[in-house]
């Protein structure tokens, strides 16, 4: 599994600012990563 961003969030605000190819989509990342791990789970155990 891969993830990449380039977020403000994540990275330096010039990294994403200066060539303008990202605005921040999302914050509370923690509640996304619970969501997503529940999520995976969830799809796991069904396929069991």
């Amino acid at each position: 599994m891969t993830f990449e961003s380039l977020s403000s969030a994540v990275v330096a605000a010039g990294l994403t600012r200066d060539p303008a190819i990202w605005r921040t989509l999302w914050t509370g990342g923690e509640a996304q990563a619970r969501h997503a791990r529940e999520f995976l789970a969830n799809q796991l155990t069904a396929r069991s």
